[in-house]
């Protein structure tokens, strides 16, 4: 005498039964969110060769299924970056890791000295890579179920060394291209960075959310011209990279410049120190390298100032914070030979001149 099968899981939604008719079975439990819930499992027999035929339903087992972690994963690093590249904090894994050892952990492949775990953050050291090479990093968390579950990675690629300092440089994110130029032995971009995705001001304010976000000027709609305007937190992205040389927004390999590379720059340009009285001549004038260009600022995520009329300036964002609120911005304008020294609110959008590192 045999025996036919039927296994049933309640309620059905919590479970894929490859072959309900086979024993044993295989199941797959399927559950959303992060709460376990418990399902009942039953198992019908019937016999064959009898008359008549003979079926019996067993007793429900309880089965509690302990919900996998929805783990994701946002790029919030360069996809490109270079050897020449300071370290970085990896960021964008969710859920954010919390515990000692922490829940979530950043995987990558292949192995690589490069990824490093340091005072509660995942780093990626690209001066650690031997040669050019491309990585898949993955986001692996493990929820209070201890339920693991990993993210489809993400690949990062590492480029070799910066060539030295020329007459221009492509950033290798956008391969936009940018005049350089050395001063006082630094390599300075003589355009405003356009790197970014272009916010609508002030509909938009910029946010750590794992995009570069710019401001563009109405008259360049593309931010083509001017370049963008980065508030100083998105600027820096919210020290990702150590200070006070913050990569943020800049190019791989390139950072915010300081206050004292600012200051060393202005002493350069009017050969003499301070030169904060007479370098602003030089740095504006159209026929010379810096070339900077006075057409405006944009305070506290409301206010366009200096676009047009007299006077028209602009400022230009350091790396170097003042105080908790503000940071340190200089700035010109068409009536001065002067460079300004401005403590800003860190709420106000600037453009930058990135520095290679």
């Amino acid at each position: 005498m045999a025996a036919s099968y039927l296994w049933q899981v309640t309620p059905p939604t919590l479970a894929v039964i490859a072959d309900a008719t086979a024993n044993p079975a295989s199941i797959t439990w399927k559950l959303s969110g992060y709460s376990a819930q418990t399902a009942q499992l039953s198992l019908t027999a019937t016999t064959s060769g009898t008359n008549p035929v003979c079926s019996s339903l067993s007793s429900p087992m309880s089965v509690l299924i302990n919900p996998k972690a929805e783990t994701v994963l946002t790029s919030c690093f360069d996809p490109v970056t270079s050897r020449s590249a300071k370290p970085f904090i990896l960021k964008g894994g969710n859920p954010l890791p919390t515990g000692t050892p922490p829940q979530g952990e950043y995987l990558i492949t292949p192995a690589t000295p490069a990824l490093y775990y340091q005072n509660g953050n995942y780093y990626f050291d690209p001066a650690l890579v031997a040669s050019p090479a491309s990585f898949e990093i993955s986001y692996k968390y493990t929820n209070q179920y201890n339920c693991p579950s990993i993210t489809v990675p993400i690949v990062l690629e590492v480029r070799g060394p910066n060539p030295t300092c020329g007459s221009s440089m492509t950033d290798i994110r956008d391969n936009a291209i940018y005049l350089t130029k050395m001063i006082a032995g630094k390599c300075w971009m003589l355009e405003n960075l356009r790197y970014g995705t272009k916010l609508n001001a002030p509909l938009q304010p910029q946010t750590d959310n794992c995009l570069i976000e710019k401001y563009c000027l109405s008259s360049d709609a593309n931010c083509t011209a001017y370049g963008g305007l980065y508030q100083w937190d998105e600027l820096i992205q919210y020290e990702a990279t150590a200070g006070p040389g913050y990569q943020g927004v800049c190019p791989p390999g390139w950072h915010v410049p300081s206050q004292q590379e600012w200051q060393d720059m202005i002493n350069a340009v009017a050969n003499v120190t301070p030169g904060d009285g007479m370098a602003g001549g030089t740095l504006k004038d159209p026929y010379a390298s810096f070339n900077a260009l006075l057409n405006g600022v944009y305070y506290l995520n409301n206010l366009w100032a200096y676009t047009t009329g007299s006077p028209t300036a602009t400022m230009f964002w350091t790396s170097t914070p003042s105080g908790t609120s503000h940071a340190v911005a200089r700035g010109l304008n068409n009536i001065s030979y002067s460079v300004s020294y401005y403590p800003s609110f860190k709420a106000n959008a600037f453009p930058v001149r990135c520095v290679k590192d």
